[in-house]
């Protein structure tokens, strides 16, 4: 499969954005992806300790690496560096997640919870970048626990069926449960400091996810 998208995606991006975000570079990297191979772990950081074990096919991945390219659906990079806008992005993705859970929790059918899921793709990420973001500046402990579960809801979301109707519904609201925690402690805990430290770890996450990535999927 060919990355032939990036360029239409570039333009999309630049009238959203007055430059691309740091950390981009990787994501435009053109590659042909290996469908037969899967990532067993993700990066939010250059060490070895900022790896999040994950399975999941490439073709996945590279589904989520695309999304997180266009960082405007996801987390707009231009609230960071700013404690007020910040609290009020986060607020905005709880209540969103709020909202879903309700959804899956009224779900009964297969069909109807996936498309509950479905329908908060884009939120889960932005939940999962903000958490890597910011979240682990103020509680490094159970930031990756946070990524982890929007990693885990992004692929129920990609899932051609949910197989088991009850123990998909209860994984999901669980992984949900814990993303919201992560986004509670980030809100009450958010400075004009931690919001500064922010905006330069924006590219760094955003560079380890999609390094990671084409790593484990050319």
């Amino acid at each position: 499969m060919q990355r032939n998208n990036h360029a239409a995606a570039l333009v999309i991006v630049g009238w959203f954005l007055s430059t691309p975000a740091v950390g981009q570079d990787d994501c435009l990297a053109t590659y042909s992806v290996n469908t037969t191979r899967s990532v067993t772990y993700l990066s939010i950081g250059p060490s070895a300790d900022d790896r999040i074990s994950t399975t999941m096919s490439c073709s996945v991945a590279d589904a989520m690496r695309d999304t997180l390219f266009l960082t405007w659906h996801t987390l707009d990079p231009n609230v960071l560096g700013n404690a007020s806008q910040l609290r009020a992005k986060i607020l905005q993705i709880r209540m969103r997640l709020a909202e879903g859970r309700t959804e899956l929790e009224a779900a009964r059918a297969p069909a109807t919870q996936l498309g509950a899921i479905q329908s908060l793709k884009d939120t889960v990420l932005a939940a999962g970048l903000a958490s890597a973001v910011t979240g682990c500046i103020v509680s490094a402990a159970t930031c990756k626990r946070a990524v982890g579960a929007s990693v885990a809801l992004y692929q129920s979301g990609l899932a051609s069926n949910v197989g088991d109707n009850a123990q998909a519904s209860t994984q999901a609201q669980t992984e949900m449960n814990i993303l919201d925690s992560m986004l509670k402690s980030i809100q009450d805990q958010i400075t004009n400091d931690v919001a500064q430290q922010s905006k330069p770890r924006f590219g760094v996450v955003l560079n380890s996810i999609c390094a990671a990535i084409r790593q484990q999927c050319r």
